[in-house]
């Protein structure tokens, strides 16, 4: 574990390649309360959370255990890392420490990024991510007894 809270393990290559970071974000963000148990619909197991990200989890594990049944070695390190900070106000501040502060930083030459959401195609290329907080001020106020007036809400 780094001191950013992202949890990873090195699986090492024969050498010949360059290093690869494959992630998948262990972070979710619910209500205060929400229950997260694991509850069974006949053949189907539901949680909230398990489509963003923990069947994201999960294949970096069985990506793992099928390498190693299988004896395969690849050319390249494979840096398997469960990240924090992806949801919400985190910023992404798990992956910009890797990239930032890491270990690994100056090494990691490729990225896959296994998320949530409905399976679909896979996204080659990069993606950016811009955030911006923004004030608002105005005369505003109840909608009630201010009725009429500009609200900046």
């Amino acid at each position: 574990m780094d001191p950013q809270g992202n949890v990873m393990g090195l699986r090492k290559g024969n050498g010949n390649g360059p290093l690869l970071a494959v992630l998948a974000h262990l972070d979710t963000v619910f209500p205060e309360g929400t229950d997260v148990k694991v509850k069974r619909k006949g053949t189907r197991l539901e949680a909230p959370g398990v489509g963003d990200d923990t069947r994201g989890l999960a294949l970096l594990l069985e990506i793992i255990r099928t390498l190693d049944a299988a004896k395969y070695e690849t050319a390249s390190d494979i840096l398997f890392v469960g990240n924090v900070g992806e949801e919400g106000e985190g910023d992404l501040s798990g992956v910009k420490y890797i990239f930032g502060k890491g270990k690994y930083k100056d090494r990691i030459k490729n990225f896959i990024s296994i998320d949530g959401g409905e399976p679909g195609p896979i996204t080659n290329g990069g993606t950016g991510s811009k955030r911006y907080r923004v004030f608002f001020t105005g005369p505003g106020g109840h909608s009630y007894g201010a009725f009429g007036l500009v609200n900046p809400a």
